[in-house]
């Protein structure tokens, strides 16, 4: 029993060095695409200091699943104040393609910000999905 709760404890002390929280969950779609962004809040110490870290998630996926796909990519801007971009290729092609792309950055985003996921595939379609922070 007492191995049990010393086993806890420690497992509690681990996981309290690092909290996090998702502050938003946005979604959006295009004519062919959707995606989800989820951003959350982690809390980290380091040596004593705290730093905030926010976490972008995103999902961007065709809303097609038998929409063929050769060649796509995506860039995603945060308010101006972190990009992420990404690439795919299939000389086959795919079905169903998605992205799943996570990054951080130590500014927060606020209400009002807008979130733009231009998607660019197969040589010659483009389309952008508009998000607006709430």
């Amino acid at each position: 029993m007492k191995k049990t709760l010393l086993f806890m404890s420690l497992v509690m002390l681990i996981l309290s060095g690092c909290t996090s929280h998702a502050l938003y969950e946005l979604k959006g779609e295009s004519n062919h695409w959707k995606t989800e962004f989820i951003v959350t809040k982690r809390m980290e110490t380091d040596n004593g200091s705290s730093i905030t870290k926010y976490v972008m998630e995103t999902k961007i996926s065709s809303k097609d699943p038998k929409m063929v796909v050769y060649d796509a990519s995506y860039e995603i801007d945060m308010a101006g104040l972190h990009q992420s971009s990404g690439k795919m290729s299939d000389p086959n092609g795919k079905k169903g393609a998605s992205f799943f792309p996570m990054s951080e950055m130590y500014d927060e985003l606020q209400s009002g910000d807008e979130i733009t996921v231009k998607i660019k595939w197969n040589k010659n379609n483009e389309e952008e999905i508009v998000m607006k922070v709430n």
